[in-house]
């Protein structure tokens, strides 16, 4: 989970003005998916979304039913960009960290899945991350979802 990450980057003393907010109910605990999903999109919430002035950096991950699915979402309250920007937009949004978000997720889940990125100077960063809903309980019943047998890498 990305409070690890936090704990780490806080005690490092590089962003020590950092708040983080996790709302997740017990229900999506007992959900499968894939590590290292939320922490790449942590990092550019603390790496390129802080305005480096002692603010406080307040970054809010939770988790949402959409039909079937669920929705991880990394939003932050940090400087933001112009989307139809490219010269505006931070390199670490268009670069290897998300891009592997986006290519596991289509790899183990298939292309009716990924992440999708929201964004507006001054406002903030939205990252949303849509994968299937595959209990833990009852995950052999619902691998037909996914397009390989574990998502336990």
């Amino acid at each position: 989970m990305p409070e690890a990450f936090m704990s780490i980057m806080i005690f490092r003393n590089r962003f020590p003005a950092i708040r983080l907010e996790i709302r997740m109910e017990e229900e999506f605990r007992q959900q499968r998916g894939l590590k290292l999903i939320l922490q790449p999109l942590a990092e550019n919430s603390v790496l390129h979304g802080s305005f480096n002035d002692g603010t406080i950096m307040e970054i809010y991950v939770s988790c949402r039913w959409d039909e079937q699915d669920i929705i991880l979402e990394v939003r932050d309250e940090g400087k933001g960009f112009d989307m139809n920007d490219k010269s505006s937009v931070p390199k670490g949004l268009g670069g290897i960290g998300n891009k592997n978000v986006n290519d596991r997720i289509h790899l183990y889940f298939s292309g009716d899945y990924g992440l999708t990125i929201e964004s507006s100077p001054g406002k903030g960063t939205i990252c949303k991350v849509r994968i299937p809903a595959i209990d833990t309980d009852t995950s052999n019943t619902k691998q037909e979802n996914c397009h390989v047998s574990s998502t336990d890498c």
